[in-house]
């Protein structure tokens, strides 16, 4: 019979906390809501008793302190951990790496995301190897990711190959490169959030920072420790910073 997971929810708003039990209920059969939280405080008073959890589903932001702060006093202790916040302007990369939060769900929550979090954390528990259904699946020489589209910086077109630059469920920079060319790959992007800036790049919108403009266009900033910034073209400027404004 499989284990499920025995789950601490940390969260202090009752609208989230609503939202996020309906998505949990998708998953009864692998998932056990053993404890419901609203402080770092009483979260670290839990995970340090016994009987042990499986998973801990954490609010980024809490009254009392963040869910940095209650990683890096606990310990990982083998727990599965999964970050929430809602909006990409509060998750923080530094902190991210350094406490080794392995998943990072924003809101508003995407089913499918977190579906694919589940079968993931439940191949570590019970120790077996899963076919996972996924979406968006990118061909790289016989390996296979799932992006989404928070994940993604840019991508860079590459000899008629294209480089996806993006965050790991960890908070680390990681690249990647796929077969199809950057036009091919950008027609199957979100035209939401992502769009071309130059003849070799197209661009998450929702991941630039800050601008600066030249005679040959002007350069798009993440300062994201290890990322080179990209340069976009007087030929995409218009519709690129007509984008923008719209997020």
């Amino acid at each position: 019979m499989q284990k499920k997971l025995r789950t601490l929810i940390v969260e202090d708003r009752a609208d989230a906390l609503e939202e996020l039990e309906v998505l949990l209920a998708t998953q009864k059969d692998i998932i056990e809501i053993a404890a419901i939280v609203s402080s770092v405080a009483e979260a670290i008073r839990l995970l340090s008793s016994e009987p042990p959890f499986d998973l801990s589903i954490l609010d980024i932001g809490l009254d009392d302190g963040t869910c940095y702060d209650l990683i890096e006093i606990v310990g990982r202790k083998k727990l599965g951990i999964i970050a929430l916040n809602t909006s990409a302007e509060a998750f923080d990369p530094l902190k991210h790496q350094v406490v080794g939060t392995p998943l990072w769900l924003p809101k508003p929550y995407s089913p499918k995301r977190f579906n694919y979090f589940m079968y993931d954390l439940m191949n570590e528990v019970n120790k077996t190897k899963k076919e996972i259904w996924s979406y968006d699946i990118l061909e790289m020489n016989k390996d296979h990711r799932i992006l989404w589209d928070d994940q993604i910086f840019y991508l860079e077109g590459n000899k008629g190959h294209t480089n996806y630059y993006y965050l790991e469920k960890a908070g680390k920079l990681n690249m990647i490169t796929t077969k199809a060319s950057i036009g091919e790959e950008e027609v199957r992007l979100n035209e939401e959030v992502f769009q071309r800036c130059h003849d070799s790049y197209v661009v998450n919108v929702d991941r630039i920072v800050s601008f600066s403009r030249d005679k040959k266009g002007g350069i798009l900033k993440f300062n994201f420790p290890g990322l080179n910034d990209i340069r976009f073209s007087p030929t995409y400027a218009k519709v690129l910073f007509e984008k923008i404004k719209q997020r």
